[in-house]
C-alpha cells in the first residue's frame, strides 16, 4: 500500500494537475481520427471474421493495476482507466501512455467520483463530485461546474464536439439529451428520448424496460433495453440495442440472436457492447458477435482464447476506427491485461 500511495503521489506531481473553472481549446477544436501506428505492431493471435484476418494485439510495456468500474477510454496516444485501492470509497483515474501495441508507465489524472468517462478524442471527460466534472487535456485536468447532478451515462462523439447523456431523476427534462461540448463542460442541452412522454410509452408499447445510453459517433446514438417479451420471471427476455439518429429517431434494431448470417448459431452474448466506425459488437464467453452498424446485418463471430481459457471482456471501448480495446482480469493470477481487435 505505501509503494502504492508513493506512486500515487509522485505521478499526481507528474500530471501536474490544474483545477479551474475554464478550458481553452475545448468544443469545437475537434480533433481528428487517430491515424496509422507509428510503430510496428506484432499479433497475439490472427482471428477470423468472415472470412477475413483480424489481428488481435496485446498492450504490454508496463505493468497495469486492476481496473474497476467497468469503464475504459482510449485517445490516439493514451488509455485512460479507473482504479482503486483496496478499502477506498472512490476510484482514480489513471492514464497510460500509448504507442502502437506499447504502453508507458502510468500516472494519476485524478479522483473520479461516479462510473462515467467518456473522450472525444481530445479531451477525457469523467465526474469527480455533486455537480463537478473534471476535464483532462493531456496535460493538466480543469473542473467544470455541470448544470446539475443528475447526467449519467456521458457519451462524446469521437472527433466531435457533440454529447448525449441521461439526464436521470423525477423532472420533465429527464431523458435522452444532446449537448454541445465547451469549456464549461457542454451547453445547448436539446431533450430528444423524455423519460415522462417517449420511455414510459415504450414500456407500454413493446414492454421495454430499463433503458441505457451505451454509445454514441457521427450518425447518432444507441441505446440497450430489456424486453421481457410478455415475462415477468427473467424468461424469454432479450436486450435488444436501438440506434437513433441525432434527433432522436428510431434507425435499425440489433438483436444478438436475430437475423443471422449463415453459420452463426444462437449464443450467450451477456458481455459489454461496443459500436465501433463499421459495426455493432455484442460480446460473451469467447466471442464477438458483429453486425453491420448501417444495415443491422449479421456479419459473424469472432471466437478466441487467450492462453487457453475464454473470457468476457470487463470493458471495452473504441477510437472513432474499428479498433476494439477491451480488458480482461486474471483473478487467477491477480493480473490486468488490456487487448486490442483491428476489425476489417
Amino acid at each position: 500500500m505505501n509503494q502504492m500511495m508513493t506512486k500515487r503521489l509522485l505521478s499526481l506531481v507528474a500530471a501536474g494537475i490544474v483545477f479551474a473553472a475554464s478550458l481553452a481549446g475545448c468544443g469545437s477544436n475537434a480533433p481528428e481520427s487517430p491515424k496509422a501506428d507509428a510503430v510496428k505492431m506484432e499479433a497475439i493471435q490472427t482471428l477470423k471474421l468472415a472470412g477475413k484476418d483480424v489481428p488481435l494485439y496485446e498492450l504490454t510495456g508496463t505493468e497495469l493495476p486492476h481496473f474497476v468500474n467497468s469503464r475504459l477510454a482510449v485517445t490516439a496516444d493514451a488509455v485512460y482507466a479507473p482504479t482503486q485501492e483496496k478499502g477506498e470509497d472512490d476510484a482514480h483515474l489513471w492514464k497510460f501512455p500509448m504507442k502502437g501495441d506499447k504502453l508507458s508507465a502510468g500516472q494519476e489524472i485524478g479522483l473520479m467520483k461516479r462510473s462515467w468517462l467518456t473522450t472525444n478524442g481530445q479531451n477525457v471527460y469523467f465526474c469527480q463530485g455533486n455537480h463537478v466534472q473534471g476535464i483532462y487535456d493531456g496535460s493538466a485536468v480543469h473542473q467544470a461546474a455541470l448544470s446539475s447532478n443528475r447526467e449519467g451515462s456521458l457519451q462524446a462523439v469521437y472527433g466531435s464536439d457533440t454529447v448525449y447523456f441521461d439526464r436521470e431523476g423525477a423532472s420533465a427534462t429527464a431523458g435522452i439529451t444532446r449537448g454541445t461540448l465547451t469549456k464549461d463542460g457542454f451547453s445547448n442541452p436539446k431533450l430528444l428520448l423524455a423519460t415522462f412522454g417517449y420511455i414510459d410509452q415504450r414500456k407500454v408499447a413493446k414492454d421495454e424496460v430499463a433503458p441505457k445510453l451505451i454509445a454514441a459517433d457521427t450518425d447518432g446514438f444507441y441505446m440497450q433495453w430489456t424486453a421481457r417479451n410478455g415475462s415477468n420471471n427473467g424468461t424469454g427476455w432479450t436486450k435488444p440495442v436501438y440506434a437513433f439518429d441525432p434527433d432522436g429517431k428510431e434507425m435499425r434494431s440489433f438483436e444478438v440472436n436475430t437475423g443471422l448470417a449463415e453459420g452463426m448459431q444462437k449464443a450467450s452474448a451477456s458481455g459489454p457492447i461496443v459500436v465501433t466506425q463499421d459495426y455493432v459488437v455484442f460480446t460473451g464467453r469467447g466471442l464477438f458477435r458483429i453486425f453491420n452498424k448501417k444495415t443491422g446485418a449479421a456479419v459473424g463471430d469472432i471466437t478466441y482464447q487467450i492462453d487457453d481459457q475464454v473470457y468476457t471482456p470487463d470493458a471495452i471501448t473504441t477510437d472513432g476506427t474499428n479498433h476494439v480495446y477491451f480488458t480482461i482480469y486474471n483473478r487467477k493470477q491477480n493480473v490486468q491485461h488490456l487487448y486490442r481487435l483491428d476489425l476489417p
